[in-house]
């Protein structure tokens, strides 16, 4: 049953967080590479199949544009990580050189297997038939005449990961707010042991499995990219505060109108999306 199978595999990512930031980032990287390849197995399949024939749309941009921006307000939830790499910055070795090191290289990989598995996925199945199915990596993958059962299991994994990933966000959020007096004090703890904040931990827990089992999957990822650009328009209009103020000397610098053109746009998409529902 989904529930069950939601409780037991959220529990189980919770004890994984508990026991240390290390053993939790090996399990978040092996996950990741697994679902990597399963991407790229899917592009693999798709350029062999002989019913593969990728066309440019043919309509202009200004009849696809809506589509083209509630799309990106719903992809934006897989951009989650970019903020969530900010909240463990303190626990990274290195982190003035090695953040915006992984921060600009996971951009670039990312931008460009989305764009490699777009142009895959649109050149062998129609765009229709993938907008009506359920699994569409599955489905792509059945019509290259691939194994869907690995499909299945790669999926799952990959819900799994980012459940992992927004358990230790939380936490590390609930830790810092502890901290500096804006929640309990409890939530600042640190279980001595395995160096992670227990009392946090076991809460985003506990969060992500209620939202998990209230919520369904498509309304829970658009109600999570809408907060998320919430989220980041109010970072890039605190950074242009910084930067006007210079609070204080930063490793590293952007020019003005990067955080100005972010806040922008991540506004705008807020805003059209609130539209579209009216």
């Amino acid at each position: 049953p989904d529930a069950l199978a939601v409780v037991i595999f959220v529990f189980a990512l919770g004890l994984v967080a508990i026991a240390g930031i290390r053993s939790s980032a090996w399990t978040i990287f092996t996950i990741t590479l697994i679902e990597v390849s399963g991407l790229l197995y899917v592009v693999f399949l798709a350029q062999l199949a002989d019913g593969f024939a990728f066309q440019l749309p043919t309509e202009p941009l200004t009849a696809a544009l809506p589509g083209v921006l509630l799309g990106s307000i719903l992809a934006f939830y897989a951009f989650i990580g970019f903020e969530d790499m900010v909240n463990i910055i303190e626990e990274v070795d290195k982190p003035t050189r090695t953040f915006p090191l992984a921060l600009l290289t996971a951009l670039i990989v990312s931008i460009a297997i989305y764009m490699i598995v777009g142009i895959s996925a649109t050149g062998l199945v129609a765009p229709e038939i993938l907008a009506e199915s359920e699994a569409p990596m599955t489905t792509l993958v059945e019509a290259a005449g691939g194994s869907t059962s690995m499909m299945t299991v790669i999926s799952l994994l990959a819900v799994i990961n980012g459940a992992l990933v927004q358990i230790i966000m939380g936490s590390r959020v609930l830790y810092g707010m502890g901290r500096q007096g804006m929640a309990p004090s409890v939530f600042g703890k640190v279980y001595s042991r395995t160096r992670t904040p227990a009392v946090s931990t076991i809460l985003a827990t506990v969060l992500v499995m209620v939202f998990a089992l209230l919520l369904p999957l498509a309304s829970l990822a658009r109600l999570t990219s809408i907060l998320m650009l919430i989220v980041f328009t109010l970072v890039n209009l605190a950074l242009l505060v910084l930067k006007h103020k210079s609070v204080r000397r930063a490793s590293f610098h952007v020019p003005f109108l990067v955080p100005a053109v972010g806040a922008l746009c991540s506004s705008l998409l807020v805003l059209y999306q609130c539209f579209s529902l009216i």
